[in-house]
């Protein structure tokens, strides 16, 4: 008889922590004995984070089964992380060492919602691991994925504390051989930032929570109850619901909307001039990157002369 999934995972993980390295192999049996018993456990979840920090040698599977394995505590079967596994998350992640950076940053990625605070975790964990290293494509794809994921600040909007962390970064990592990628991120998530369209309410927590439960809602698909609703005012109503505008109407004067909308984010404003301006000057040290957004902010406001005079 094969021993329990439980033995196996406990025997694993003390040859594991015995060397302090991770081959693929083990990695491969640490992912089967982690999910053959279903749902990871608190416990397994906390005692990961500890082995995880003390690996000094792990492969590409090991780091993986981890995140997965952690992830999916947290996440729950409908991508949604509480404000209690958000805490306990954050509290925890420096003890994975190298990992905590990728690990939450992944979490970010796979969630649908998650509390504004871990997201800020993230963003913590991705300036201390490039505190003494350059923005390689792996750091750049850490961040891009704390913007543009859906559980981040704003999603497909970079916010006012996104772009601050931005700026940050660049000064942090200024002089370094940093990847090309991380310039092009910084100038157009900084240009995001200001001429980005407006968050959709629907990419809100409040809006997938509520679409959330719209569809868990019970349906009765009975045509008996189609009937009743469609005449419950009489035959004067059942006419006026259908001469009423229709849902193409609905759509173009919804996008119209949006058109409007999407119009004034694109044409900077005063404000937002000042906001970019404020952030270059802060420390004042112009770096490379800074210089590139000025120039192209001048590029894009050359039709408005009096805030172009400001960007020089």
């Amino acid at each position: 008889m094969s021993p329990p999934a439980a033995a196996v995972l406990l025997d694993l993980v003390d040859r594991i922590a015995a060397d302090a390295r991770v081959d693929a192999d083990e990695a491969s049996a640490f992912r089967r004995a982690v999910f053959s018993g279903g749902i990871v456990s608190r416990g397994k979840s906390r005692a990961f984070f500890t082995l995880a920090g003390e690996i000094s040698d792990g492969c590409d599977g090991w780091a993986a089964a981890v995140m997965d394995a952690i992830g999916d505590h947290v996440l729950g079967a409908d991508n949604v992380i509480s404000n209690g596994a958000a805490a306990w998350l954050a509290a925890h992640a420096p003890f994975a060492g190298a990992l905590a950076a990728p690990l939450l940053v992944r979490i970010v990625e796979r969630a649908e919602s998650a509390p504004h605070a871990l997201v800020a975790a993230a963003r913590g964990a991705v300036s201390a691991a490039v505190a003494q290293s350059p923005m390689g494509p792996r750091e750049t794809a850490w961040v891009r994925s704390c913007l543009y994921a859906l559980a981040s600040d704003e999603a497909v909007h970079v916010s006012d504390a996104e772009v601050r962390w931005l700026f940050a970064l660049d000064a942090a990592t200024e002089g370094r051989a940093n990847d090309p990628a991380w310039g092009d991120l910084f100038v157009k998530a900084a240009l995001n930032h200001v001429t980005g369209q407006r968050r959709s309410a629907l990419l809100s927590p409040e809006g997938q929570h509520e679409r959330r439960a719209w569809l868990e809602k019970p349906v009765d698909p009975s045509p008996v109850r189609f009937f009743a609703r469609a005449f419950e005012n009489g035959l004067d109503g059942y006419r006026a619901g259908v001469n009423a505008p229709g849902e193409t109407e609905a759509f173009e004067a919804h996008y119209a909307q949006r058109l409007t909308e999407a119009a004034e984010d694109e044409r900077l404003t005063l404000a937002e001039v000042s906001v970019v301006i404020a952030l270059v000057h802060a420390d004042g040290v112009r770096t490379a990157n800074e210089t590139r957004l000025l120039e192209e902010m001048r590029r894009l406001e050359a039709a408005q002369p009096t805030r172009a005079a400001l960007l020089n």
